[in-house]
Order: C-alpha cells, then structure tokens, then sequence
C-alpha cells in the first residue's frame, strides 16, 4: 500500500471536510479538535457529544462521520434534502462534487 498516497487522501478528505463545516466552528471542534490528520476522539464519543446540537448539525456530523469512516450507517437521502437549510444543502452537494474528482 501507498501510505504517501493515504496519507495525501486523508489530507484532502480533511481539506473538504473542514471546509463543507467551515461555517460550523463548533462541529469542526468536536469532530477534529486540532488534529489535521485524524478524528479528535474516537466516534463513539463523537456521537455521544452530539445532544446538545441542533437535528441539522447532528445531520452534518453524520454526513462527516460517513465520508470519513465510509463504515458509518448509511445517511437518508431524503433526510438531507429536507432537513438541511439552503447553503448547508448547496455546501453538501459541492461536498460530493469535490469528493468525487479531488480525493
């Protein structure tokens, strides 16, 4: 296995994930703290911290958590397109765009 080439993918995912949540500072906190190569905490504890957040930043840490571990539950479709509010959604759909010709 290539790890230069992992480890450059891992820097891209976090490169579209930090900035599909860049208008989110507190979700960016939980999910990454500091760290610029790895989740901040371990998942479960990611998603037991995740109560005092609203139902469309829970969205958007399942949709980070899915991307990044790509073992998560599958996300709702559906959910997404109603629950996310315009930019969210529009940020969302740039997400996929990117994902899919810069990773």
């Amino acid at each position: 296995m290539n790890f230069n080439l992992l480890e450059s993918t891992n820097c891209n995912l976090i490169l579209l994930l930090r900035n599909f949540l860049n208008h989110h500072p507190k979700i960016i906190n939980l999910i990454f703290g500091s760290q610029n190569e790895k989740l901040a905490h371990p998942i479960e504890k990611i998603i037991a911290e995740t109560g005092t957040f609203s139902s469309g930043e829970q969205l958007l840490i399942k949709i980070v958590l899915h991307l990044w571990t790509q073992d998560q539950p599958n996300i709702n479709l559906w959910l997404i397109l109603k629950q996310l509010d315009h930019r969210n959604f529009k940020k969302f759909i740039q997400l996929i765009i990117d994902l899919r010709y810069k990773i």
